[in-house]
C-alpha cells in the first residue's frame, strides 16, 4: 500500500467514530503545563480553541478546535476524551451538555453527536499520522448553567495511560436572556415572522418586494412604526389573484402600503371568514380592485386608503366592510355576487347599507346589477353614514306595494317577504295585527318601520322563539336602513310611550 493511499485511511479513520466505543477509566499522569497546553511527554501535546470560550449561555453552540502537535508516533495507538469538573462528563440533551464531532469521510461527512466520552475509532489511532499538527473539529452545547472545568485528554489505547493532556479550564455558563426578534427588512423574514403567528414589526421604511403570493393563514398584526411598504415588482405574474391573500384567519396591518405593481388582481384579498383592521395602510396598485372582501369581514380604519373595494360571496360567508373616520374607499359588488346575495334594484341602498357601514361620509358604490356589469357601467349607490337620518321626511306619505322584478339565486336579504309585508301593511286597517315569521333573515329594514309608522296597525314578528311586537303610532325616528334583531327592536324603534 503507498503512503498517500494510507495517510487517507488514516484520516478517515481518525475522524470516524463507531457506535462501540470505549470509555477511558484511569487518571491522567502528571503533566508539566504551559498555557492552555499540558505535556506529559515533551514531544507530544494537545491544545484546545475551546479553551478561549470563558463565557456562554444555555442553549448557545460553538464549534472549537483539538489540536495535537508533536512527532509521529506509529507505535502508539491513541484516542482522545474529555474530563468535566474532574469526572466523566453527562453528555446528551438530557445531561450538562451535548458534544458533536465532524466526520470528514465521504460516508456520513457531516455533523454527528459525541455518544460517549471518547473520540477516534475503537481501535484507536497513531499519534499525529498524517504529519504535524492535526486538527479536529467539534461543537458544545450546554444545557445547564454553570461552572465547567474542563480538561482535553489524549490516551493510550493500551493502557488508558494519559500521552498529553491541555491545561484545566473553565467555561461559565449562564441562562440566556429570551432574544429579542428583529425588525423586519425583507421578504425571507416576513414570510418566516408571519409563520410563527403574533405582531410582526416591520422595520421603519421597510421596502419589502414579494416574489410570488404571500399567504397568510395564522393570525397576525403586520405593523411599522413609519410607513413601510409591501409590493411586487417584475414582469412575471407569479403572484395567482393577489400578492397578499388572508385566508380564515384575523390579520391586522398598521402604517404599512401594500402594492399590487399590476402584477395582480388584487393587491390585498381577505377570504374564508378572514377579518382584520387596517389602520394607516394604503392598497394599490390591482389590475382589478385593490381590496377583495370575500366572505369576510375588514374595517378601514384612519388614515387608511383602498382605491376600491370589491365585495364578493363566492363561499357561505357574506362580506362586511365598515368604513371608520378617516378611512376611504369605493366599493364594487359584481354581478355574481349580486345574484348570490339575492340582491334587487329597488332596494340597493338598503342592501349595500347590509354589507357597507360608514362611521361618517358617505361611501360610493356601483353594483354589477346586470350580466357583463363593470364598475364603469354598473348601477351607482350611495352608502350614507350610520348617524345619517334614514328618510323619516316622507314618513307621513303611505307606502305603497312594491314590485319585485324577477331575478335567480337565493334571497339573503329576504326582499320579497319585506316587501309582500310592506303590501300587506299598505292595506291594513286601524286596530289590525299582522304576523310574519322571520326565520333565516338576517336583518329588520327600516323601510318596514316607515310603512308601518303612523298607523294603528301591530305586527308581529317571530325569530329565533322570540316574537317582536311593534305598532305604527309608537314608531319614532328610524336612523339606520338595517337593525340587529338582537338590539331589541321593541325599544330601539318605540321610544314613544303610552
Amino acid at each position: 500500500m503507498n503512503r498517500t493511499r494510507l495517510l487517507a485511511l488514516l484520516l478517515a479513520a481518525m475522524m470516524t467514530v463507531p457506535a462501540q466505543m470505549t470509555a477511558a477509566a484511569a487518571q491522567p499522569q502528571t503533566a508539566v503545563q504551559t498555557g492552555s497546553v499540558a505535556v506529559t511527554q515533551e514531544d507530544k501535546s494537545v491544545e484546545t480553541s475551546l479553551s478561549s470560550l470563558e463565557n456562554t449561555t444555555v442553549g448557545t453552540t460553538t464549534e472549537f478546535t483539538v489540536t495535537t502537535r508533536g512527532e509521529t508516533d506509529l507505535g502508539t495507538t491513541v484516542y482522545g476524551c474529555f474530563t468535566v469538573n474532574s469526572s466523566e462528563p453527562n453528555l446528551g440533551s438530557d445531561g450538562d451538555m451535548t458534544i458533536e464531532y465532524y466526520e470528514t469521510a465521504e460516508l456520513g461527512q457531516g455533523w454527528h453527536e459525541l455518544p460517549s466520552n471518547y473520540f477516534g475509532p475503537e481501535e484507536g489511532f497513531p499519534f499525529n499520522a498524517l504529519g504535524n499538527p492535526m486538527e479536529s473539529r467539534f461543537k458544545v452545547t450546554f444545557h445547564k448553567p454553570g461552572s465547567y472545568e474542563i480538561v482535553v485528554l489524549i490516551k493510550e489505547k493500551d493502557g488508558d495511560e494519559v500521552v498529553c493532556q491541555t491545561a484545566s479550564f473553565t467555561v461559565n455558563v449562564t441562562e440566556g436572556e429570551p432574544e429579542e426578534p428583529g425588525l423586519i427588512k425583507n421578504e425571507e423574514e416576513l414570510r418566516s415572522a408571519i409563520a410563527k403567528g403574533g405582531t410582526v414589526e416591520l422595520e421603519d421604511g421597510a421596502d419589502i418586494v414579494l416574489t410570488s403570493q404571500l399567504t397568510i393563514s395564522n393570525a397576525v398584526t403586520i405593523k411599522a412604526g413609519t410607513n413601510a411598504k409591501i409590493r411586487a415588482e417584475g414582469t412575471m405574474r407569479s403572484f395567482g389573484d393577489s400578492i397578499v391573500t388572508v385566508s380564515g384567519v384575523s390579520a391586522n396591518f398598521e402604517n404599512v402600503a401594500i402594492d399590487a405593481g399590476d402584477q395582480a388582481e388584487y393587491a390585498l384579498t381577505y377570504t374564508d371568514g378572514a377579518s382584520g383592521t387596517l389602520t394607516g395602510v394604503t392598497v394599490s396598485g390591482g389590475t382589478g380592485s385593490d381590496l377583495l372582501v370575500d366572505g369576510a369581514n375588514v374595517t378601514l380604519g384612519s388614515g387608511t386608503s383602498a382605491g376600491q373595494t370589491e365585495l364578493a360571496k363566492t363561499g357561505s360567508g357574506t362580506p362586511k366592510l365598515a368604513v371608520q373616520s378617516g378611512g376611504s374607499t369605493k366599493v364594487w359588488v359584481d354581478h355574481d355576487t349580486y345574484t348570490a346575495l339575492g340582491m334587487s334594484e329597488d332596494d340597493l341602498e338598503e342592501q349595500l347599507a347590509a354589507l357597507v357601514s360608514s362611521e361618517s361620509g358617505t361611501v360610493e358604490a356601483v353594483v354589477g346589477t346586470q350580466p357583463g356589469s363593470s364598475a364603469e357601467n354598473g348601477a351607482p349607490v350611495t352608502v350614507q353614514p350610520d348617524d345619517a337620518d334614514g328618510g323619516d321626511e316622507d314618513d307621513g306619505e303611505e307606502s305603497q306595494p312594491e314590485e319585485k322584478t324577477s331575478r335567480t339565486g337565493g334571497d339573503y336579504f329576504g326582499n320579497q317577504k319585506w316587501a309582500e309585508l310592506k303590501a300587506q301593511i299598505a292595506k291594513a286597517e286601524d286596530g289590525d295585527t299582522l304576523e310574519m315569521s322571520a326565520t333565516g333573515l338576517p336583518w329588520f329594514p327600516s323601510s318596514v318601520a316607515r310603512a308601518l309608522k303612523g298607523k294603528d296597525v301591530t305586527l308581529e314578528i317571530r325569530k329565533n322563539g322570540v316574537t317582536y311586537t311593534l305598532n305604527g303610532e309608537k314608531i319614532g325616528l328610524t336612523t339606520k336602513l338595517w337593525y340587529n334583531f338582537d338590539e331589541n327592536l321593541e325599544s330601539t324603534l318605540q321610544p314613544v310611550q303610552d
